[in-house]
């Protein structure tokens, strides 16, 4: 980056992101900031990968980049809005200290993996009876108001192990997900209306805009929903547009209606005892992070764990890690290994569907104005 633009996230670190971390020489930096519009960013980004592999990195890009070349990395869309920055970096340093902790939390019950524990080098040092610092970001109210208050089952009550499950086909969260498999085939995007605020999906750019807030759409996503009032209407030609009034991204959108319709309950056939995969790290700078979601896919990214293990050693309530697994299946990320889980939506579907047919200015450019005038 050139000096401007270093000095505009010396401010924005010192500033808004409340001294959550300061610039350094990179080779005492535990991550890197890449500009991929810059002059030859990405032979920039091979050497510093070349150089330390496991170190993160935020990569700064006003076009969308290709997962081949993000990878593991964490990506800030331009022109840099402050609230997306301070994500990304609360993001990386609950990673880190998330690594930390899970090392020091148990180790005779969690052997941490090299990948893991290079999350945290160098150590980042911290109170050493903390417990799962990404749950924090959440207040409790919060907390309940994604994933209740459900408490703990005892497996060898049958009444109790029924009260565990729901039906994700009887819920929103299936009929978008549904919606969205179909005008993806179709190569379209896709309006979802009913009783609910209109939902529009534009697969091919990951992109959904809901009509209202989301305090509007949860009541629909909590209860079973009236599926058979669906109208389904197919866009032809660019749907959505990052930046407009509304838009989130689509993953982010299944992984909060999963979240309400599980309530720290999981899909219909999930053996609880049997151990989960997780195929890829969710991204958590865009999705509803729950209480312990980091510590979970800490653990299943390092060796797979049946769903009752992983409550008790990280000491999470169940609903905790049912939650999370809800959610990461809906999207596709985690899978009981040899399970029967159904994590497609388009065979969870309980009904059929109706197939009738303000920008904001950079943070680097606002504080670069700045800079002009103090300099």
């Amino acid at each position: 980056m050139d000096a401007r633009q270093i000095k505009a996230l010396e401010m924005a670190f010192h500033g808004p992101c409340r001294a959550a971390c300061v610039l350094a020489e990179e080779p005492q930096a535990q991550a890197c900031i890449v500009d991929m519009d810059g002059y030859q960013a990405r032979t920039i980004l091979r050497e510093l990968r070349s150089r330390d592999p496991q170190r993160p990195l935020i990569l700064l890009s006003l076009a969308s980049l290709s997962e081949t070349v993000v990878g593991a990395d964490l990506v800030v869309a331009k022109p840099i809005r402050l609230d997306d920055l301070v994500v990304r970096l609360v993001t990386l340093r609950e990673r880190v200290r998330q690594a930390a902790d899970l090392a020091r939390a148990a180790p005779a019950k969690i052997a941490v993996s090299r990948r893991i524990d290079d999350w945290g080098r160098p150590a980042v040092a911290g109170d050493p009876q903390a417990r799962s610092r990404a749950a924090r970001l959440l207040d409790k109210g919060q907390a309940n108001a994604l994933i209740g208050t459900a408490p703990d089952i005892d497996l060898n009550d049958p009444g109790q192990l029924a009260n565990a499950y729901y039906d994700p086909g009887r819920f929103l969260q299936s009929l978008v997900i549904a919606a969205r498999d179909s005008a993806q085939v179709r190569g379209q995007g896709v309006r979802i209306q009913g009783p609910w605020p209109e939902i529009v999906l534009d697969p091919a750019r990951g992109l959904a805009r809901i009509a209202d807030a989301d305090q509007h759409l949860r009541p629909y996503g909590l209860q079973p929903a009236v599926l058979h009032q669906a109208r389904l209407e197919y866009i032809k030609g660019p749907t959505l547009q990052p930046g407009q009034s509304g838009i989130v991204a689509l993953d982010s959108l299944i992984w909060k209606l999963a979240l309400w319709a599980s309530r720290g309950r999981l899909p219909l056939d999930t053996p609880v005892d049997v151990p989960v995969q997780l195929h890829r790290w969710p991204n958590f700078t865009r999705l509803a992070l729950a209480p312990g979601a980091m510590s979970i896919a800490a653990l299943w990214t390092h060796e797979p764990q049946s769903l009752i293990h992983t409550a008790e050693a990280l000491k999470l309530p169940q609903r905790s890690v049912f939650a999370f697994y809800s959610a990461a299946a809906a999207l596709g990320l985690a899978q009981c290994k040899g399970g029967t889980a159904r994590t497609s939506a388009a065979s969870e579907r309980t009904h059929p569907l109706d197939p009738v047919a303000s920008e904001r200015r950079g943070l680097l450019g606002r504080i670069a104005r700045r800079l002009q005038v103090f300099f």
